[in-house]
């Protein structure tokens, strides 16, 4: 029995033996024979590596230990390759609003190297608001990178704040954009439009050259200054129904009525509210007040003006004795130069004011009337 199992165990090893002599003579074969046959199952070029920088929109690929020395990319998961000239890809128009799988490799390469190109980020959220008429831009991003902005669909980007003013934009009106700043490892984010409304029209607001006076001006809504002065004044005023401002108020600090008034500007605008901003300002330019001539003969209650322009225009107002001038209200009566004027209705001691006509110039501008020359009446014409 045992001899029997012995020559069984012999048998198998000597199977053994020969088949492994067998592969090993094949494998020496193939060698001999064609020896890149026998090493091309055993080789592979190692892949190579990318690095994305989201801050250039490019992708740098570098060769691995393969050494290839050409490069491709695929956008549709390996189905269709596409040459790239150097090692620098442009990723920008890959980039979409969500994850995009991209794959790369080399011309020595057995295996491809896959990156995921990050979803456009939507953490930023912008707000354009009002805060006493003055507009302005907050924001806030969950990722704490800084905030970039440009005028229009293809102004250049530059570095936005907390609270940015927008009074800038107002005058006309604009869309601002805003976006994250992009990093090397993060892309910067959704845009987001804020557009810019233009800011209301300026009050309309006019001289009267004969009231001497602004006119148009609402109690608590307009604002005004003169000169070179910075802070706004909100016009106020004991009557609901005065809507207007002297222009002695405005250009001489309450000057004695009859005092030249100096040239000066004067701005004026709407106060602005939590909901739209202050108006448009406008901007008026009076010119230094004329003083009236001298050449007036008074005959009793007739008045004669001596004057050589023909085209000048005078007028005059009458003010009872007992009576206050005031110049808002008074009523003129214009006066023909070189005729005898009988003012009628008067008494002895009433006041006769007398001044040049106010007019408008070629430019539009208006030009106030003139101080007044005042005469009391002494006696009656007959």
């Amino acid at each position: 029995m045992m001899n029997k199992i012995d020559t069984r165990e012999d048998s198998l090893a000597k199977q053994l033996k020969y088949i492994t002599s067998f592969i090993a003579l094949l494998f020496l074969t193939l060698v001999l024979v064609k020896p890149e046959a026998a090493l091309a199952t055993t080789v592979t070029g190692s892949p190579v590596s990318v690095a994305i920088n989201y801050a250039e929109e490019t992708a740098v690929i570098t060769a691995g230990g393969g050494g290839s020395t050409k490069f491709f990319v695929s956008t549709d998961k390996g189905k269709n390759w596409e040459g790239i000239d150097g090692n620098v890809v442009d990723i920008s128009t890959m980039l979409q609003a969500k994850e995009v799988e991209v794959h790369f490799k080399g011309n020595k390469d057995t295996a491809t190297v896959i990156k995921k190109l990050m979803a456009e980020p939507t953490d930023l959220q912008v707000n354009y608001e009002m805060v006493n008429g003055a507009g302005r831009i907050t924001y806030t991003s969950t990722s704490g990178i800084p905030v970039e902005y440009r005028k229009g669909a293809n102004g250049n980007w530059r570095a936005a704040y907390m609270n940015m003013p927008t009074s800038l934009y107002e005058l006309r009106g604009n869309t601002l954009y805003f976006r994250t700043v992009a990093t090397v490892d993060r892309r910067n984010s959704k845009i987001v439009q804020v557009k810019i409304g233009k800011r209301p029209n300026a009050p309309s607001v006019k001289v009267d050259g004969g009231k001497l006076y602004v006119s148009g001006v609402t109690p608590g809504i307009t604002q005004y200054r003169s000169g070179t002065a910075t802070d706004w004044t909100t016009f106020s005023t004991v009557g609901a129904k005065i809507k207007y401002i002297s222009l002695y108020d405005l250009l001489a600090n309450k000057a004695v009525s009859n005092t030249p008034l100096p040239a000066g500007t004067i701005e004026f605008r709407n106060i602005g509210t939590g909901k739209k901003p202050t108006s448009a300002v406008k901007l008026i330019e009076v010119p230094l007040q004329r003083t009236c001539t001298d050449a007036i003969i008074v005959t009793g209650s007739t008045i004669t003006i001596t004057e050589t322009d023909s085209k000048r225009l005078y007028e005059y107002t009458k003010v009872e004795r007992t009576a206050a001038y005031d110049v808002a209200t008074a009523k003129w009566s214009s006066i023909a130069t070189n005729k005898a004027v009988k003012i009628s209705k008067v008494s002895v001691g009433d006041r006769i004011l007398i001044r040049a006509k106010s007019l408008v110039d070629s430019s539009k501008q208006v030009i106030p009337a003139s101080t007044y020359k005042e005469i009391i009446i002494q006696t009656i014409t007959p």
